[in-house]
């Protein structure tokens, strides 16, 4: 399908990003975990102020913050209908565990 200049692929397997291996790759960084520690917080903050992405309104939680890196390195790069998998439990209380953690 044509949208504008750009062409959108529909046809399946659609790609599949694990949000943080994602994010780690694209930032070229390493989150510190468990996510819900001070240090991975105010790295986080670093990271999104070093981007000019940290919000205005002083919402610096864990997950906002994740959530504004995922819109940066991968929501805002994907052209093709694509699944964001693996999300944090800190993002939502209806997340599980992955088995890897």
């Amino acid at each position: 399908i044509q949208y504008g200049d750009t062409k959108i692929d529909f046809s399946a397997p659609w790609n599949r990003y694990d949000m943080i291996e994602e994010i780690e790759t694209r930032g070229e960084f390493s989150i510190p975990r468990p996510f819900d520690s001070d240090q991975c917080n105010q790295f986080l903050q670093e990271r999104c102020r070093d981007l000019g992405i940290l919000s205005n309104d002083g919402t610096y939680t864990t997950a906002r913050l994740i959530d504004r890196l995922c819109g940066y390195f991968i929501e805002d790069k994907i052209q093709n209908p694509a699944f964001i998998i693996n999300h944090p439990v800190i993002m939502s209380p209806l997340a599980k565990n992955h088995y890897d953690d």
